[in-house]
């Protein structure tokens, strides 16, 4: 028995070939970016939820606070004496400008600490501004 051996279709030219493959690569990158895209939105959905979340809580935790200092406000008076309650929320607020303060200093030195941005950029730009000023003369 003789086998056919030849393709099935007749031989296909070069530009043929290239064509097919060139078509078949396009197909491919666009599946890869469909999927990518679905990944992503997917990716994207999940972190607006975590960021809803953590937006809920930082509100709830904001009341809870506003809640508490008034309660230590009225708490404070109290002990102090009857009809002196501003003494009690003037004693909460001095509280929090001391607390806000220290924030204020550790934020400030952290400031400090933060390299320039961009190092390499700003280096450049200062050689170009340079090198423009020696080419005026």
């Amino acid at each position: 028995m003789d086998a056919d051996l030849r393709p099935s279709r007749p031989e296909a030219s070069l530009g043929d070939l290239t064509r097919e493959a060139t078509e078949h690569m396009s197909t491919l990158m666009r599946d890869e970016i469909a999927l990518a895209k679905s990944e992503l939105r997917e990716d994207v959905q999940d972190a607006v939820a975590g960021i809803s979340l953590f937006s809920a809580a930082g509100v709830m935790a904001l009341i809870a606070i506003l809640l508490l200092s008034m309660a230590a406000g009225f708490g404070v008076g109290r002990a102090v004496g009857e009809g002196w309650q501003w003494l009690g929320f003037a004693a909460v607020g001095v509280l929090y400008l001391v607390i806000a303060g220290i924030a204020a200093l550790m934020g400030r030195k952290k400031a400090q600490e933060i390299p320039p941005p961009a190092p390499r950029t700003t280096r450049q730009a200062r050689e170009t501004v340079q090198a423009a000023k020696e080419i005026k003369l």
